[in-house]
């Protein structure tokens, strides 16, 4: 199955970005998953946050979580450009 993917990256509607709200819950996924703009390069999970606070908040919290959900290797973070 092909990931929906706009720009490269996945929509809020793919299954593995349901499953991720489903076990994280609406409110968290709204505020800290939403506005990330996450990809897939080979094995590992690209994703691009919109600040320092939202990088650091899904290393430490959300990382495991999108690890698991993409059954990706690696994970790395970025900030968008001109933050």
């Amino acid at each position: 199955m092909t990931p929906k993917a706009y720009d490269g990256a996945i929509r809020a509607t793919d299954p593995r970005m349901q499953a991720v709200r489903k076990r994280i819950g609406n409110m968290r996924f709204r505020s800290w998953i939403s506005p990330l703009r996450i990809r897939v390069e080979h094995d590992t999970l690209i994703v691009t946050a919109p600040g320092i606070l939202h990088a650091d908040m899904v290393r430490n919290e959300y990382q495991n979580v999108l690890l698991e959900t993409f059954k990706v290797t690696a994970f790395r973070v970025f900030l968008k450009e001109g933050e």
